[in-house]
């Protein structure tokens, strides 16, 4: 089993209750309304930043070398939403603490993957919001070619060898980083 399979089998369970806290499956109704959009936002920002925070102060070099070619940090498109939509950012941010190289391998697998969420949001978004006062979508669109990062970073991912403490070092770091949004 690769390290992503493993990774999206054993998260499986968070990954739907995180969707579910967030509400992620909201975003689909009809009646969607601006102010829930905003709502959203403001739930995002504290994982982000926190898990982003950590992940820039995590200082391999491979590491930090897969993350620039793969991931592009969302905090600062959170804070232009939030300039944009007259929102302010939540300010008691958590800690958050990566161990080792592969926690933040985790952790950077979890927001990976909300990156391909969010372009699938983003195409709901504008069809949804023709009627909203102000629209500002820097967050769920900051991301130009999420399969192709995505592709680009499971690809390192599976090809990296680990030991099974290794892949459960992994596994910590993405449940860490689900439990972020919780």
């Amino acid at each position: 089993m690769t390290n992503s399979e493993f990774l999206k089998e054993k998260t499986k369970k968070l990954h739907d209750s995180t969707e579910e806290k967030m509400g992620a499956g909201r975003i689909f109704s009809n009646d969607y309304s601006h102010e829930e959009y905003k709502t959203l936002l403001s739930k995002m920002y504290k994982p982000y930043s926190t898990v982003e925070k950590a992940l820039k102060g995590f200082q391999d070099l491979e590491f930090q070398s897969i993350m620039k070619d793969t991931y592009e940090f969302k905090t600062a498109f959170l804070e232009k939403d939030f300039s944009s939509l007259s929102i302010l950012p939540p300010r008691d941010i958590e800690s958050f603490v990566i161990d080792n190289e592969n926690q933040a391998l985790g952790a950077l697998y979890v927001l990976k993957g909300s990156d391909m969420g969010a372009s699938i949001i983003m195409k709901r978004l504008e069809r949804l919001s023709s009627d909203w006062p102000v629209k500002s979508f820097e967050f769920y669109a900051s991301e130009s070619n999420p399969k192709e990062t995505w592709a680009k970073f499971k690809e390192y991912l599976d090809r990296k060898e680990v030991s099974e403490q290794e892949q459960e070092q992994m596994l910590i770091g993405a449940e860490k980083a689900f439990m972020a949004f919780h």
